[in-house]
């Protein structure tokens, strides 16, 4: 996964666009919803100054019935935008987390001896997990309902320049307020996600080993390191909420401010007779138009600082790069391989300390080699060296067939050699 591109957009990217088709489709009805929400109070304007003007029952039955038919279809579109936005992020998230996982299998012992079975899970499932509605609706509804407050001012500002301009200097700074907001909590959540992956490998870890932690008498270190995690988790947590306590109360201020400006701008309209009581109920309808998406705005955007930052952590897996890489490959016969290890040393990278030392060997094809030694010695150590699990720090391991014809391991690739 080698990019130049942010990963948000490289992810969208790869997991997107082999289903580009549903995503026009599922684009296609959100901005067809967003259009008939838009025209919906046109009619209501309609139907209340029909009715001041005392015109005839037919117009007023004919606004109604408009109204009503637009408004269920409105409700089948959402439907159907619904189930094909659910169908896009299971598809991608299925497609990542398969990816993820195959990439994790792929790196040295190294990185899995640092790294918990449960740690890995936490951020292969439950990373991909938090990127469900940043595949399937996110980008385009947080598009839509920006794409819905540009609307409503634009039409705002159609029926009075005072109007358009009071409401929009209340929308533009609640703007400058959400970017702030998100600016912060991105950090913030990834700190959590990271706690939470921690104390979940600190679960997985602990609980293989019950036998051994009772029989060696660690369950009180043990326990001291459990309230460890989990009180560092608590106190990211608490970071979260605190701030999020203010994204929760932000749309009663702005919609207060907001309800108050159309009001102060509208009244004096209305009472000079430039505009009908249908165009005032029109300025406050479209006013309530925005608290919805602004909601789902901040509650967006709150999703979206949970996947841009567990994307940021399943960019930093994606960026680990095995340290053994595959040679240009060579044939490897089916029969029976003799086996050389030449001055091979080794020790593993945590530990100066040698564990095979200036070891050199021959073995016949078909030759069976017993080793026998105290735990440490390396007996498992020449195994993994075999297989390619590790490199020799010094000297090389060849294989042959026995007749003067050999490779070194490294010019092989490393399924073939596990696939012997």
């Amino acid at each position: 996964m080698h990019t130049s591109s942010t990963p948000y957009t490289h992810l969208l990217r790869t997991y997107l666009a082999p289903q580009k088709g549903r995503v026009a489709l599922l684009a296609l009805l959100v901005f067809a919803s967003l259009a008939l929400a838009l025209w919906n109070p046109q009619l209501i304007r309609t139907f209340i100054d029909s009715a001041q003007e005392r015109s005839g029952l037919d117009k007023l039955l004919g606004a109604a019935a408009l109204f009503t038919t637009l408004t269920i279809v409105q409700q089948l579109i959402l439907l159907v935008a619904t189930y094909i936005s659910e169908l896009i992020g299971w598809t991608a998230t299925n497609r990542l987390r398969g990816d993820l996982a195959l990439h994790c299998l792929k790196l040295d012992l190294a990185f899995h001896k640092t790294h918990t079975p449960g740690e890995l899970i936490e951020r292969v499932d439950g990373d991909v997990n938090q990127l469900a509605r940043f595949f399937s609706q996110l980008v385009v509804q947080l598009a839509g309902n920006l794409l819905l407050f540009v609307g409503v001012l634009v039409l705002l500002w159609w029926e009075g320049w005072q109007i358009g301009l009071a409401v929009t200097l209340v929308a533009v700074s609640s703007i400058f307020v959400i970017e702030a907001l998100r600016r912060r909590m991105t950090p913030r959540w990834e700190r959590f996600r990271a706690a939470e992956a921690d104390l979940y490998g600190f679960l997985e870890e602990r609980l293989n080993g019950l036998e051994d932690i009772r029989a060696s008498g660690a369950v009180g270190y043990t326990m001291n390191r459990l309230y460890h995690f989990m009180r560092v988790r608590w106190l990211a947590m608490r970071h979260v909420m605190r701030l999020n306590a203010w994204v929760i109360s932000l749309p009663i201020w702005i919609f207060g401010f907001a309800y108050g400006a159309a009001h102060l701008a509208s009244g004096p309209l209305f009472y000079s007779g430039v505009l009908t009581l249908g165009s005032v109920y029109l300025i406050f309808y479209y006013v309530n138009l925005m608290e919805g998406p602004l909601w789902e705005t901040l509650r967006q955007v709150e999703e979206l600082q949970r996947a841009l930052a567990s994307i940021n952590r399943i960019a930093a897996l994606f960026a680990i790069q095995p340290q053994i890489q595959d040679g240009e490959g060579v044939s490897v016969p089916d029969a029976p391989l003799a086996v050389e290890f030449d001055h091979v040393s080794f020790h593993y990278e945590d530990d100066d300390e040698r564990v095979i030392t200036d070891l050199s060997f021959q073995l016949a094809p078909g030759q069976v080699l017993g080793l026998l030694g105290r735990t440490g010695s390396g007996k498992s150590t020449l195994s993994k060296l075999l297989y390619r699990f590790y490199d020799p720090t010094q000297g090389q391991i060849r294989l042959g067939d026995g007749n003067g014809h050999s490779f070194d391991l490294r010019q092989a690739r490393r399924a073939d050699l596990r696939g012997r």
